[in-house]
Formats: C-alpha cells, sequence, structure tokens
C-alpha cells in the first residue's frame, strides 16, 4: 500500500488526462454520429461509406467503455488512498498527507508543522513500517 501512496500524484493526474480523454472521444463520436447536416465541416463521416461511418463509431464506443472502466478503477485506488490517510490522526495524518498528497519533503514537513526534520523522519519510518506490516 505504501506503493500506492507514492504513485499517489501520478494517479490524479492520469485520472485528470483519462476525464480529458473522455470529452474528446465523445466530441468526436457526437461529429460521427451527426447526420441532420453532413454537408457540415464537423461532419467527420461525409468522406466515409456507410459501414465504415458504423466501424467508427462503435470503435469510438468501445475505446469510450474502456476508459470509463479504467477511470472507475483509477477513481477507486484514489478514494483507498485517501481513506488510508484518514485512519491516521494528528500529526501522522498530517505527515502522510503533506508526504504523499502534497508531495512535500520531509525537510518541508517538518518546516510547515513547526517540528525537527529528526522528529518527521521518525514518525514518517513509523508510519511505513505501520503501513507494510498491516498491508492496509
Amino acid at each position: 500500500m505504501i506503493e500506492c501512496l507514492k504513485k499517489y500524484k501520478d494517479l490524479v493526474a492520469e485520472i485528470e488526462f483519462l476525464y480529458l480523454q473522455i470529452k474528446y472521444t465523445k466530441l468526436e463520436l457526437e461529429q460521427w454520429e451527426q447526420h441532420e447536416n453532413p454537408n457540415e465541416d464537423k461532419y467527420l463521416a461525409r468522406n466515409f461509406t456507410y459501414h465504415a461511418t458504423l466501424q467508427k463509431q462503435s470503435e469510438l464506443r468501445k475505446a469510450l467503455k474502456k476508459m470509463n472502466e479504467t477511470l472507475s478503477r483509477k477513481e477507486k485506488q484514489k478514494k483507498e488512498v485517501l481513506q488510508l490517510i484518514d485512519k491516521f490522526e494528528g500529526l501522522e495524518n498530517e505527515v502522510l498527507r503533506l508526504r504523499y498528497i502534497e508531495n512535500l519533503s520531509l525537510s518541508e514537513i517538518a518546516m510547515e508543522l513547526h517540528y525537527s526534520e529528526q522528529h518527521i523522519r521518525r514518525v514518517h519510518a513509523n508510519l511505513v513500517r505501520m503501513i507494510q506490516f498491516r498491508k492496509m
């Protein structure tokens, strides 16, 4: 689970990217599906056969389904990381949040929370051991 904490920022970036991918894929699908004005520039299917148009629409729907499944899985992972952090209280919660959510270094956390760097390093090391031991 500690690896999930370490990769939290990447997970958030992947989720944001998936939202954009889904948005633009939906727009593209709408353009392939547009039948009212086939002469408009945004009607992508105007130069393709009916079969090719249907095939492209099917491919886009499958891609959207896969992206939504991936998004759902990554949102679940993100929620699990936040729930793990919320299991801790006080200083432990702050250290985990600042380290893995805000991506601060341990020395920056020490300055932010007005503790010695050595104390924050000890707290963090204990947290890592607890999380690895419990496999939360």
